[in-house]
């Protein structure tokens, strides 16, 4: 396969241990996916203030990024290139995903503290306004090869259309999926959501994809539920799918609850604005 046609992944760095952890997510998905990586660092004040630190000039930040690219190349063989930008993060991020056409953006989170749960999670922001799926992982990878994905389903009519990046998580890396039902008491919607479940079972079997159903509880919320089947299953991430139009930063919500669930299960962040452009859903 011409380098060109490979499928890319993004990753972004601050050159923290989290970013780097976040890296070493992005190999492994890159291995399986035969895709080339490029890591993004996008200048700020935390960025100059380690240069001062060190008495070192802005030059010294793409140094850092030429030595890191290089020893990923060494040690895993895989395709990698930086990209060094000045700007909003958040912008700079969506901007560059766009640009190059990424499958996924991987990141890491600290988690959610201080004034983040007046103004909203920062690595929210960054997939309220990301173009491209989005990882966000909150330790190192240890085991994780991505092989048991958990997949809530709920009635919300982009909840289902997670499977377009489901297939493809299939045939690179080979993931099976637990699919946890939200519980419907009312008749009409109990039968519209088995119908979704239905339909995604049928998707599944067709193309050979394992999988598993489970309902979830009458009592309890969901977002609840979904982080301790996620936890008893041992998955190796969650995947959700998230509606800009009706994101709201309390900290309370169930996209906050679900990123920086106990367990530090990544999750797989898909955009229900730009669907299509997942790899096999056009």
């Amino acid at each position: 396969m011409d380098s060109s046609t490979r499928p890319l992944i993004q990753v972004s760095t601050d050159f923290t241990e989290i970013s780097n952890f976040a890296i070493e997510h992005a190999v492994i998905l890159a291995r399986f996916f035969r895709a080339r990586l490029l890591i993004l660092h996008v200048m700020d004040k935390y960025s100059r203030k380690l240069c001062k630190s060190e008495n070192k000039s802005i030059d010294h930040i793409e140094e850092k990024l030429v030595l890191l690219t290089e020893t990923i190349k060494k040690t895993n063989g895989i395709e990698v290139d930086f990209l060094l930008k000045d700007g909003n993060i958040i912008d700079e991020i969506a901007a560059s995903a766009e640009k190059n056409d990424a499958i996924l953006h991987v990141m890491g989170t600290h988690g959610m503290s201080g004034v983040q749960h007046i103004t909203g999670s920062f690595t929210l922001k960054v997939v309220k306004y990301s173009p491209v799926p989005v990882l966000v992982i909150q330790k190192e990878p240890g085991e994780t090869k991505y092989e048991k994905v958990v997949f809530p389903l709920e009635l919300h009519p982009s909840s289902k259309q997670k499977i377009k990046f489901a297939k493809l998580l299939n045939k690179n890396v080979g993931s099976n999926f637990e699919f946890l039902v939200d519980y419907q008491n009312e008749k009409t919607a109990c039968i519209r959501i088995k119908a979704d479940l239905r339909q995604l079972s049928t998707i599944m079997d067709n193309h050979g994809i394992p999988h598993n159903e489970t309902f979830a509880k009458s009592k309890g919320a969901f977002h609840k539920q979904i982080q301790d089947f996620a936890a008893e299953k041992k998955a190796d991430a969650i995947i959700v799918t998230s509606d800009p139009d009706k994101f709201s930063w309390n900290p309370f919500n169930c996209e906050v609850r679900i990123l920086y669930n106990k367990a530090k299960i990544p999750v797989i962040f898909i955009n229900a604005q730009h669907l299509g452009r997942i790899v096999g859903g056009r």
